[in-house]
């Protein structure tokens, strides 16, 4: 019985498979079975409807797998682009494996060793590509980190931290991710100047964290909450009901600790 690696994460973090129908689902699976040990398939969806027990058309299978699949003699058979890439790694005809050149000469057979030359270097491109990305976004977020700490410590009123916690980084992050990086300033900014002001009755010192977390916090003082407004002493069109209902968190810390 040969056995193959599967993708495991295929469920939750392949959004392609994820959007395929059902049917289509099972029949990339039942494909992955029992194509050859390069990835060929003998396309027999009449065999796949009476196994699975859907019905298929081909153009429309075709089209849901397309950039997945290459079809080949005719459309007799399909080839599974990634499968080998998946199973084995980088085939090479140095190798001294008898497996890898097996493989290498059935691929040959198929006539697809010099196609699959070309798709090792499309796939390494793409994870090159997804690794630049993946650093481009690490470095957004830490910058986003460092603009909204330094953006607190520059409102003298507020809590001075002397360092950025990995809990601050969690928050913000959390935060950014939400509201964005704008909105999370202009909170903090007019967090500050209600705090700061003697015409206003609010007077709860937070952390970054809190502030940033709490739900009675961030939210209350973005521009569309008008915090300037809801904040002022004298504001006769605000009644007690509309005014937001404060908890003094569990770790409060006062200004100037």
């Amino acid at each position: 019985m040969a056995k193959r690696f599967t993708d495991t994460t295929k469920w939750t973090g392949n959004k392609w498979f994820r959007k395929l129908p059902n049917k289509v689902k099972l029949l990339w699976l039942y494909m992955l079975d029992t194509c050859d040990a390069v990835g060929v398939w003998e396309q027999d969806l009449e065999l796949a409807e009476i196994m699975l027990g859907e019905e298929y058309n081909e153009a429309e299978v075709i089209v849901w797998l397309e950039g997945r699949i290459t079809i080949i003699n005719d459309g007799d058979k399909w080839w599974i682009l990634d499968f080998c890439m998946f199973q084995y790694g980088a085939l090479s005809e140095k190798s001294a494996s008898r497996p890898v050149l097996s493989h290498i000469a059935l691929l040959k057979k198929h006539r697809l060793w010099e196609d699959y030359g070309k798709s090792i270097h499309t796939l390494k491109d793409k994870d090159k590509d997804k690794d630049k990305e993946k650093d481009k976004d690490k470095e957004k977020k830490k910058k986003s980190i460092y603009n909204i700490f330094n953006f607190w410590l520059s409102r003298e009123n507020l809590t001075q931290h002397k360092k950025i916690t990995p809990n601050m980084e969690k928050k913000i992050n959390l935060a950014v991710g939400f509201y964005g990086e704008e909105d999370v300033c202009c909170a903090i900014d007019n967090y500050s100047t209600v705090l700061g002001n003697d015409n206003q009755f609010f007077s709860y010192i937070w952390t970054l964290d809190i502030f940033l977390s709490n739900s009675k916090a961030l939210p209350v003082f973005l521009d569309e909450s008008k915090p300037l407004e809801n904040w002022m002493k004298n504001n006769i069109t605000v009644t007690e009901e509309e005014k937001p209902i404060f908890r003094e968190p569990t770790n409060f810390v006062g200004y100037g600790k």
